[in-house]
């Protein structure tokens, strides 16, 4: 154990040298906890890749998926903004979100592209993401001349919002090693964030109709509908019979609710 040692020169104390062993000691175990706290955290080592400037296809996917994994452990708000993304980019927010968190909002487009073929982005999130992943869903619709073109990553905060823009799509091509993409991490305000950025991208969107969803939901107020209809029809012909009136069939909206069916 180090031991404090009177300097006669100057009448001040002065620290001995520690023990053999003690400092490494003290150190492996900073850098262990340090270690594991990046661990948990899930966050790429800082070391490892540059936050301002260009950077490999591979590192700029570590950088967003440990800012996502990052952010949701703090429950911010969480923004995506890609034109292009496919089944990789929506893997890669999947693993980060799990079932602890969501998207507050995804920007995207509506088809998608893929090998210069338009894909419906229904089909390209299917078995990925869902409805219960993502608050809002906001598309800039090709036919209707809605584009955008800025790709970043966000997280708002109540006191200020952190972004990670950059020039990379959130696809496999561009998740390439072989790909060079620029990286900008900083900060705003919550109201530049809304004024600058968040308005013209509402602008420029419409919030995006799931398709599955809806036919889902449709086809069970229509079952819904057909049961109640039928109950109806049941008690209607029971008083009938009960009261000995003829059984002249169901009233005319309930016949042509089952015929439409």
């Amino acid at each position: 154990m180090a031991s404090n040692a009177k300097d006669e020169g100057n009448g001040k104390r002065k620290l001995s040298n520690p023990a053999p062993g003690h400092l490494e000691t003290a150190v492996d175990g900073a850098a262990n906890g340090v270690k594991k706290r990046r661990e948990e955290l899930n966050t790429p080592k800082c070391k490892d890749i540059q936050w301002l400037g260009l950077n490999c296809g591979d590192n700029i996917k570590t950088m967003i998926s440990g800012l996502l994994k990052k952010w949701c452990e703090l429950q911010a708000d969480i923004y995506i903004v890609t034109p292009f993304i496919d089944k990789e980019g929506l893997s890669m927010i999947k693993e980060a979100i799990k079932d602890r968190w969501f998207i507050m909002a995804l920007y995207t487009r509506d088809p998608q592209k893929e090998l210069d073929e338009e894909v419906p982005l229904e089909d390209v999130m299917e078995g990925i993401l869902t409805r219960g992943d993502v608050s809002s869903l906001r598309v800039g619709l090709v036919s209707q001349k809605l584009y955008f073109h800025c790709k970043f990553i966000a997280a708002r905060f109540s006191d200020r919002v952190e972004i990670l823009m950059t020039s990379a799509n959130l696809t496999s091509a561009h998740f390439m090693h072989e790909q060079i993409d620029s990286v900008h991490k900083y900060t705003v305000t919550p109201k530049v964030f809304e004024d600058q950025y968040l308005k013209m991208l509402d602008e420029s969107t419409e919030e995006y109709s799931w398709p599955s969803v809806e036919k889902d939901q449709s086809d069970h107020m229509k079952a819904s509908s057909m049961i109640h209809a039928t109950t109806v029809i049941k008690k209607a012909t029971g008083l009938k019979t009960a009261l000995g009136l003829p059984n002249l069939g169901p009233p005319h909206h309930l016949h042509r609710m089952r015929m439409a069916r």
